[in-house]
């Protein structure tokens, strides 16, 4: 029967994990170099998403705000008023007082 030398089999065991390490290695640097441009590109995407997603809702908030708007000046009394302070009309009977501001007296 044969001896075994000791050295062999931890060096031979040493030089096998050495290179499975190195295979695993190579193979997980490829993978991070064929996948990096798609994560990256992934993580563009979700921020854009997010900014998105703020501006819909500041969008919406100032949508609800020019709706109430709308609500408010489509009053009836608020389209009287401004019938009255912007275009000068009256109604029917009423009178109009129009005040008079004299002109200066250093054109005479």
């Amino acid at each position: 029967m044969r001896e075994r030398n000791p050295r062999r089999t931890r060096s031979g065991g040493a030089s096998r994990r050495r290179a499975a390490g190195l295979l695993l290695s190579c193979g997980i640097i490829t993978i991070i170099v064929m996948f990096a441009p798609q994560l990256r590109s992934i993580w563009q995407l979700a921020g854009q998403i997010r900014e998105l997603e703020a501006m819909s809702q500041r969008l919406e908030q100032r949508h609800r705000e020019l709706e109430a708007l709308e609500r408010r000046y489509a009053s009836d009394e608020m389209v009287e008023k401004l019938a009255r302070e912007q275009l000068g009309m009256v109604r029917p009977g009423e009178k109009v007082i129009v005040p008079v501001i004299p002109e200066a007296a250093g054109g005479q």
